[in-house]
């Protein structure tokens, strides 16, 4: 309730938090060449955008991301998952339970390469999502990494 104890700091406010978390992960990500042009986002327990980096944005926007709201801060990202049925379904739905797994603590890890083309070109991610470490645990990270096809 922003109160301080002696031995324990009043946590921080979310979006504090997240930035910190998003600058923590790109930090640990330094000397990964695939890394350098990784789309991140910083997710809450209810699956809810609190920072996303600025590939991320940049790939939403360029990929038909019109509205801003569906991809960025503030969005589910569940939702998306959801609305991804659509178009790659076993994979949308594999990465959704993978998700569901980390943000429920039965997992602390979830790993899924799978294929995201656009109408010009053929490419290949590896989602990732991994708990964050620290105070904040209720938080996990999305990484989407361009790879190589399987």
């Amino acid at each position: 309730s922003g109160i301080e104890s002696e031995n324990e700091p009043a946590a921080l406010p979310l979006n504090i938090a997240a930035d910190r978390a998003l600058r923590e992960l790109r930090r640990s990500l330094r000397g990964d060449p695939y890394a350098a042009t990784a789309l991140i986002a910083i997710l809450d327990a209810e699956s809810v955008l609190l920072a996303v980096n600025d590939e991320w944005k940049k790939f939403a926007l360029a990929n038909g991301a019109v509205i801003w709201e569906k991809l960025g801060v503030g969005a589910r990202y569940l939702t998306v998952c959801q609305g991804a049925r659509d178009i790659c379904s076993t994979q949308a739905s594999a990465f959704e339970k993978g998700l569901t797994a980390v943000l429920g603590r039965d997992r602390d890890s979830y790993e899924l390469i799978s294929p995201c083309h656009s109408p010009t070109e053929k490419r290949w991610f590896a989602g990732r999502v991994l708990r964050c470490t620290g105070r904040e645990t209720d938080m996990v990270s999305v990484l989407h990494i361009r790879c190589d096809a399987p």
